[in-house]
């Protein structure tokens, strides 16, 4: 019902009223920064300290692979107390899950290498870690996983990640066209 052209209340609520959302928000995993001390999850820190893991980038776009290793670790130990009667692959991918639908893409990445250190390869695992890959501009990662999940198709997700998973290739598919057409326009006006 509208009220002076606002809703009376937010439609999308009643989503946000879940058990397990509210679970996994009690089971918050502390990975943000205290003051002054930078996160292993936070992409500014990756991209301008050198060495260990803020020196994550490599020379162009990508996360390191011991930079992926202290990710996967720091979320397993902050996860511990709380979630490790949950030890389990499916528990770490619904979490992975979720994270990505709330736009946390360094956690979810995360948790979706937790989820396969745990309990092996996953199509799941794919999807989650190419949208978080591509969300933290690790080309190299991004490419790979997209190769895999376009040549094996996306059967087996959920539907809400199987439409992000599409619509992240599909952006990565024309963005660069986007660009190049931009720059032959720019190109066209300064002749």
């Amino acid at each position: 019902m509208e009220l002076n052209g606002h809703l009376e209340h937010d439609p999308l609520d009643y989503y946000d009223d879940d058990g397990l959302s509210d679970y996994l928000d009690d089971c918050e995993l502390d990975l943000e920064p205290g003051e002054g001390s930078p996160s292993i999850f936070d992409m500014d820190t990756m991209t301008t300290r050198k060495g260990g893991i803020g020196g994550s980038l490599k020379g162009t776009n990508g996360i390191t692979d011991q930079a992926l290793e202290d990710m996967r670790n720091a979320y397993y130990a902050a996860s511990f107390p709380g979630c490790s009667a949950y030890d389990s692959a499916t528990f770490y991918l619904l979490q992975a899950e979720v994270l990505v639908g709330k736009r946390r893409y360094r956690e979810a990445l995360a948790a979706a290498l937790v989820a396969e250190k745990v309990g092996g390869h996953s199509k799941v695992a794919d999807a989650i870690k190419m949208i978080c890959l591509y969300q933290l501009n690790d080309d190299d990662r991004f490419k790979k996983l997209k190769q895999q999940l376009v040549s094996s198709g996306l059967g087996g997700l959920s539907e809400t990640l199987m439409k992000q998973a599409r619509g992240t290739i599909e952006v990565s598919n024309w963005v660069p066209e986007f660009l190049n057409c931009l720059e032959r326009m720019s190109n066209n006006k300064q002749k």
